[in-house]
């Protein structure tokens, strides 16, 4: 695949404002291709979270706590090794907790002054992700994960830095994941809209707070996740040495 694969499932445009109800059959119309008529029937109504709950580059009030095992924990102490994932690597994951199919799939829905654009694409594989959660101090250890240690990350900005030089990225983001009941996200344009060609600038059209709706089933999650562009599609994977990376951390005490 080339660099920042697009994918597209179903794609439509139309001139002239959308009102609730068109909202609602539209995104109905959408989501039948991840969810049986019976589930959506379970819903009363549909809300995309909207762009703008995505607080790009902000932090939350609670630290940013990486839970793992202590052996990986302590091998980034150690000489800063750390295991950045990917969107196709986090799809084809066999975990409850961790395999999410829908990463990098998304349902969006951009507002131009003309109309509006939707459909269902997959975009992002050229992403390195790295998943926190935000926590207070004394966060139970989750037994589904297998996790029995952790490190907070005390400045998140300097440790994606230090990241994206390491990897060479041209590019480093991170903010709150939100949840919803379903994958879906409504927004203006980022940018100008040819409505009459598709392309991976298709994918743009909401902004990269796209990349951060997740499932309301992973709530419990509380997920923090940073991002780091490649200059290649991504299928897994990677170690990554960054012991810059250290100063920014320190040990969570358990």
């Amino acid at each position: 695949m080339p660099p920042g694969t697009f994918r597209l499932y179903k794609h439509l445009w139309r001139e002239g404002a959308l009102n609730t109800e068109q909202q609602e059959l539209l995104l109905r119309w959408l989501l039948s291709d991840f969810h049986s008529q019976s589930v959506l029937e379970t819903f009363e109504r549909i809300e995309p979270v909207a762009e703008t709950q995505i607080r790009l580059m902000e932090l939350p009030e609670r630290p940013i706590i990486k839970l793992a095992k202590s052996c990986h924990v302590d091998h980034f102490f150690r000489n800063g090794t750390l295991q950045l994932g990917s969107f196709n690597y986090y799809a084809s994951y066999d975990h409850a907790e961790v395999g999410d199919k829908q990463e990098g799939i998304v349902t969006a829905i951009a507002k131009a002054d003309w109309g509006f654009v939707a459909g269902n694409y997959g975009s992002g594989f050229e992403n390195y992700v790295f998943c926190a959660t935000s926590a207070t101090e004394n966060v139970t250890l989750s037994d589904s994960f297998g996790y029995d240690s952790g490190f907070i990350i005390d400045d998140p900005y300097g440790f994606a830095k230090a990241i994206q030089k390491s990897v060479g990225s041209s590019s480093s983001l991170y903010a709150m994941c939100e949840y919803s009941p379903i994958k879906a996200i409504i927004g203006s344009s980022a940018r100008e809209i040819d409505r009459f060609s598709i392309s991976d600038e298709t994918a743009k059209m909401i902004t990269s707070a796209k990349y951060f709706v997740k499932p309301l089933r992973y709530a419990n999650q509380n997920e923090f996740r940073f991002l780091w562009e490649a200059s290649r599609d991504l299928h897994g994977a990677e170690l990554v040495h960054c012991p810059e990376a250290i100063q920014f951390c320190r040990k969570l005490r358990v």
